[in-house]
C-alpha cells in the first residue's frame, strides 16, 4: 500500500489524476484496498487546482468503499 500511495503522490504532483484514478482502480482490482491517505492524496491534488466536482467524486468514491472522510479530507473542501 505504501508503494501505491507514493505512486500516487508522483502522479498528483504532476498533474497526472488521469492515470492515478486508473492507479486507484487497479490497487481495489488487485484486492489492496485504498487507504484514507491514498484518497486524501487525490482530494489534496483535486483541490489545489480547484477541481471541486472531482473532489466531491473522490469523496463519494470513498464512502461507497468504505472509507470514512476525515478532518483532511473536508478540509481540502
Amino acid at each position: 500500500l505504501q508503494s501505491y500511495n507514493i505512486w500516487l503522490q508522483g502522479l498528483v504532483r504532476h498533474g497526472n489524476f488521469i492515470e492515478a484514478e486508473t492507479v486507484l482502480k487497479q490497487m481495489t482490482e488487485k484486492g489492496i484496498w485504498p487507504s484514507i491517505y491514498s484518497y486524501n492524496i487525490l482530494m489534496d491534488g483535486f483541490c489545489k487546482l480547484g477541481m471541486l466536482s472531482d473532489a466531491k467524486a473522490i469523496v463519494g468514491l470513498m464512502k461507497r468503499n468504505g472509507v470514512s472522510p476525515d478532518g483532511v479530507t473536508y478540509g481540502c473542501l
